[in-house]
């Protein structure tokens, strides 16, 4: 009797064990690609530099670059890209026609060479910036979004409807992706022009977005894409895991934590 208690208390303890550091593995590279909006169709991420001192899950504000806009053109003009965007990420709150929900809501430049951001299929916003006008900011505004399928049954909204963000932006749902596909899981996520969330939030005064991702199949790009910003990172996919996960201090607790407990 008690040989078989030992047994059951000794598979209990090893099922434990297991249990934690795969929920520390997963939050750790969750954490390494949250700072991104990584995605597996993506070559390079174009980030600022970090001390790695905060975690994504308590920032509220980081480091952003400026005039993204011509910074993009420089990089489609380099060889070998074969396409490009810049990317701001923000939460904003949405309001459909019967209900109200808080969004992830990424801004891009839209290009026939950048098929997915977020998972989620871009071909439903218009190609390049028309709204952003050289700067002006006073183009023609498309009003367009597409929604991941968790945002469109959270929003209980469909193909064709206006959505309202911050309580005064209007957008037309242009598409509703049905088979999203990234890091982010079902978060409900939703793609709109870059130009006109930067006009929402603010950041169309000095052209702002959080990082860069470039399509490419030539590696002798990186070295060009690292001079394209003072004080910024070039990662690949592979790296950008294991760099963030390694530079952040916040997964290296987890483990320990999770080590003292396995081994207690």
């Amino acid at each position: 009797y008690t040989a078989r208690q030992r047994a059951l208390f000794s598979i209990l303890g090893v099922a434990i064990a297991i249990a934690l550091l795969v929920v520390v593995t997963s939050i750790g590279i969750g954490l390494a690609t949250g700072t991104t909006v990584y995605d597996d169709e993506i070559d390079y991420w174009i980030v600022p530099e970090s001390s790695g001192g905060s975690s994504p899950l308590v920032s509220t504000d980081g480091t952003q670059f400026g005039s993204v806009h011509e910074t993009n053109r420089r990089i489609e003009s380099i060889e070998g890209v074969e396409g490009s965007t810049p990317v701001l990420s923000t939460v904003l709150r949405i309001e459909s026609e019967t209900a109200e929900e808080y969004v992830l809501v990424i801004g891009i430049i839209n290009s026939p060479n950048v098929d997915r951001v977020t998972g989620i299929n871009t071909s439903g916003l218009s190609v390049d910036a028309p709204y952003y006008a050289d700067g002006s900011y006073n183009g023609d505004r498309t009003g367009e979004i597409v929604v991941s399928e968790s945002a469109a049954g959270l929003l209980n909204a469909s193909d064709g409807e206006t959505l309202t963000a911050n309580a005064d932006a209007n957008f037309t749902i242009a598409g509703v992706d049905q088979n999203p596909s990234g890091a982010i899981g079902d978060v409900p996520t939703a793609l709109v022009h870059l130009s006109e969330l930067q006009t929402i939030t603010g950041a169309d005064s000095a052209d702002q977005a959080d990082q860069f991702v470039v399509n490419t199949n030539s590696p002798e790009v990186r070295e060009e894409l690292a001079g394209i910003y003072p004080k910024s990172s070039v990662y690949s996919r592979g790296q950008l895991v294991a760099s963030e996960t390694l530079d952040s201090d916040l997964p290296m607790a987890l483990a320990l934590t999770a080590f003292i407990t396995a081994v207690s």
